[in-house]
């Protein structure tokens, strides 16, 4: 931002930071004889597989504030006055922010098919 003082920033400057998000699915298929040939399926669906792997992978970014510099009003002088965003009472001083959710932690889904 040292560069750019004074500047209009240009449109799309500001981009979040890029997301890996890897899902892995295992299908095991098995025959069950009795009378007739039945078809089973198991299915195990691991969503966010880096973030099972490391707690500190696959975590999704959001940013801290939307709007970090609000107008205030104008002073007596004609001259604009402007606020820093705050969060918890204290100055902003990271754009980003981990998104601690189902988006950015792993889960898992266990399936059962039958096919006759």
């Amino acid at each position: 931002m040292k560069k750019h003082k004074g500047q209009y920033s240009e449109k799309s400057a500001a981009l979040t930071p890029w997301y890996n998000c890897v899902d892995m699915r295992f299908l095991q298929d098995f025959f069950i004889q009795t009378g007739s040939t039945r078809h089973f399926a198991i299915s195990l669906y691991m969503i966010n597989l880096p973030n099972l792997l490391s707690k500190n992978w696959g975590i999704r970014d959001l940013t801290t504030v939307n709007n970090p510099l609000s107008f205030k009003g104008i002073d007596a002088s004609g001259t604009p006055a402007y606020t820093l965003a705050e969060l918890n009472k204290q100055l902003v001083t990271t754009p980003f922010q981990n998104n601690v959710s189902i988006t950015s932690t792993w889960g898992m889904q266990l399936g059962l098919r039958y096919i006759f």
